[in-house]
């Protein structure tokens, strides 16, 4: 009687800060509540903004611009922030909350590793965001003004 074996493969290297942000951004997922505020609230006032006829005739007081492509930026920088004044800590208390933490003390994990996969992963949503409400007006045909080089 033989037996096979097989040779032994090594274990497939991975960062943990690689498969933490694979575990934040599942975890994102399952709990949508704060990426919809975070999201459905900006793209509701890019779309009423790009919608509005007022908004949307280009100013002299504004340089040429109009109210809805002015107020742009503001929006993106809205999500950003409301992702990371309210994501982070909210994420973390909960994990405190859960008794992960206390967990991840017993691996050798870094704390350090868990807030960057947060970072990431929050970052990676506050990034497509600001490409969606970017590309919301010009697909409702207010793109952004043309820029002239001096």
């Amino acid at each position: 009687m033989t037996t096979s074996t097989r040779a032994a493969t090594p274990a497939r290297a991975r960062s943990p800060l690689l498969a933490m942000i694979r575990n934040e951004a599942r975890l994102l997922l399952r709990e949508p509540a704060l990426v919809a505020w975070a999201v459905l609230v900006p793209l509701v006032a890019d779309v009423a903004l790009a919608l509005v006829p007022a908004t949307r005739e280009p100013s002299p007081d504004l340089g040429g611009w109009s109210f809805s492509q002015l107020y742009l930026p503001v929006l993106v920088l809205f999500t950003a922030s409301l992702l990371a004044v309210q994501g982070m800590p909210t994420v973390v208390a909960q994990y405190r909350a859960d008794g992960v933490l206390k967990r991840l003390r017993t691996t050798p994990v870094s704390p350090a590793v868990l807030l960057g996969a947060v970072l990431v992963s929050l970052g990676a949503v506050a990034l497509v965001v600001g490409a969606v409400l970017v590309a919301v007006p010009t697909v409702l045909g207010n793109p952004p003004p043309e820029t002239s080089s001096p």
